[in-house]
């Protein structure tokens, strides 16, 4: 299992919400994009030959309304989860205070995997998980803001934008973190 929750409470929540989206698409098709059910994983390589194409996908996702091709969009976090789960090289750890975070927003918790996962593939190097859950709180915040009219409004997570412009996302993350490596 490469997504990882730290709480055992939160566990069962996060693998029903992999396991929903690890399932073969029901007929959906993207014209640039294959569907989850086509993806072959079965080494390494296998990942690596989509990673630029995951990256341009997590980029899309962030610069599109979630309200803008939704067909597409379902998609292509079908294809991008699959591909993140099953990756041997790659680990999202899901605390539990970003659960709290998408606890009135399912889809935000898919917006901070992304943000988590682009982070590794752009800095493999940077192993520190301080700057892994910056980045993909960086991108839940961007999603929650660019799509408010969309959005059940959240005051955790209107406080966390207060607190990421007044440039004190690192202090709210660190004490935030289970003691894993």
């Amino acid at each position: 299992m490469r997504i990882v929750t730290i709480s055992n409470n939160t566990s069962r929540k996060i693998i029903l919400f992999i396991s929903i989206f690890s399932l073969p698409g029901a007929g959906i098709q993207a014209q640039d994009h294959k569907s989850p059910s086509e993806l072959k994983f079965e080494s390494p390589a296998d990942f690596r030959q989509y990673e630029e194409k995951l990256i341009s996908d997590i980029h899309w996702l962030a610069r599109t309304s979630r309200d803008t091709l939704t067909d597409v969009r379902k998609n292509k976090e079908e294809s991008m989860i699959k591909w993140i789960y099953n990756c041997p090289y790659i680990r999202v750890v899901i605390e539990p205070y970003v659960m709290k975070l998408s606890s009135k927003n399912a889809d935000l918790l898919l917006s901070f995997i992304f943000g988590y996962t682009l982070h590794n593939l752009k800095v493999p190097e940077d192993k520190d998980p301080v700057n892994a859950n910056i980045a993909g709180l960086n991108m839940l915040l961007n999603d929650y803001s660019g799509n408010r009219k969309l959005m059940n409004q959240d005051p955790v997570v209107d406080r966390l934008l207060v607190i990421r412009s007044s440039g004190s996302l690192h202090d709210y993350v660190h004490p935030n973190l289970s003691q894993q490596k």
